[in-house]
């Protein structure tokens, strides 16, 4: 468990994975970033539960499906985290991709109505 999220730091860096805790505001000041800050809660929570693992339970055919849970509790907190993050970015970045190609369409289009007007008025 330690070593996939240790896995995920390195792959960002620990700076960048820090980062994401926090959401920069128009004003540019840095607040924290609710959905992100709770999984990391959760995170730990995990982390902890797994580290006493041996606190709680006390059969050994207990522990497997402890160590599943541990597993699919961790990848949902990865899903959450992806969309936390990714899809205001994913959705920021196509509204962009929209608004410049609507904006080249509409300046084409005044454009060519210009001409139009020009090549009306000569005749």
């Amino acid at each position: 468990v330690v070593s996939l999220e240790l896995l995920n730091l390195c792959h960002v860096g620990i700076k960048r994975a820090v980062g994401h805790l926090f959401q920069t505001t128009e004003g540019g000041k840095r607040k924290l970033y609710w959905p992100v800050f709770v999984v990391a809660l959760i995170k730990v929570g995990i982390f902890l539960f797994c580290f006493t693992l041996n606190q709680w339970i006390h059969e050994a055919e207990h522990i497997v499906p402890a160590g599943c849970a541990v597993v699919v509790a961790l990848s949902i907190t990865r899903v959450v985290v992806y969309f936390s993050l990714h899809q205001q970015a994913l959705l920021k970045r196509t509204m962009e991709i929209v608004r410049q190609s609507v904006d080249s369409a509409t300046e084409t289009i005044r454009s060519r109505l210009a001409q139009n007007e020009a090549a009306t008025a000569s005749e």
